[in-house]
């Protein structure tokens, strides 16, 4: 764990990000160096915090979070990464459609949604970055319609949005127990099985602490 970048640790789950955080780590700056870099070239106690690392299973109705990190983590980190990770999934699908005709003829289906996760997915993101965060901060997104209004709406779409791509989640993973015993494919199935339970859990966080801190607002 104490060679993987911060970058790889705070996107792993939420738990992590947040354990950094509380040990003073800031994992946009230094999204490069490693747990050992940071503990190197700072007081902070290497053992300590990979023990922490270790056991980081956040509840995700502890209070303490709060929504401008919460916000930055996902703005800068987190929904990067599950773009950046989508659209490398589906480059590594359609390479190996393209040159093995079982693979396209037991993966076509997975192919095809992960593009329409990545479609759904794009208009998600734009959604949070135009419209839920910036109500987040006190930013002014439309003046002839009430702030509170737009939110309400924007919350709708989201629940329909994260039902469609939870479906698609589902459907996914149906798809890769069919497919679980063939050998050839384990290394790719790997990458999409880690890909699948990184986005649920990044549904949870929206679902669990993002969508409810909002509306306190």
């Amino acid at each position: 764990m104490k060679e993987k970048t911060l970058a790889e640790l705070a996107n792993e789950n939420f738990s992590s990000a947040w354990i950094l955080k509380k040990h003073n780590i800031n994992f946009f700056d230094e999204s490069k160096s490693t747990v050992e870099d940071v503990c190197k070239n700072t007081k902070i106690d290497g053992n300590n915090l990979l023990i922490d690392l270790s056991q980081a299973n956040i509840e995700f109705n502890n209070e303490e979070i709060d929504l401008d990190f919460l916000i930055d983590y996902m703005e800068k980190s987190r929904n990067k990464y599950l773009n950046n990770s989508l659209s490398n999934l589906r480059y590594i699908f359609s390479s190996n459609m393209a040159n093995d005709a079982e693979f396209y003829k037991d993966f076509i289906e997975v192919f095809e949604l992960l593009t329409a996760l990545e479609a759904n997915f794009k208009l998600h993101l734009h959604k949070e970055k135009y419209f839920l965060f910036p109500n987040a901060r006190k930013e002014t997104i439309l003046e002839e319609t009430s702030p509170e209004q737009d939110l309400q709406k924007i919350f709708v779409l989201f629940k329909e949005e994260q039902n469609f791509i939870k479906a698609i989640l589902n459907r996914i993973e149906e798809l890769v127990e069919m497919n679980a015993l063939k050998e050839k494919y384990q290394s790719t199935l790997k990458i999409l099985n880690c890909f699948v339970k990184n986005f649920k859990e990044y549904l949870q966080l929206e679902n669990k602490v993002l969508f409810p801190k909002m509306e306190l607002l």
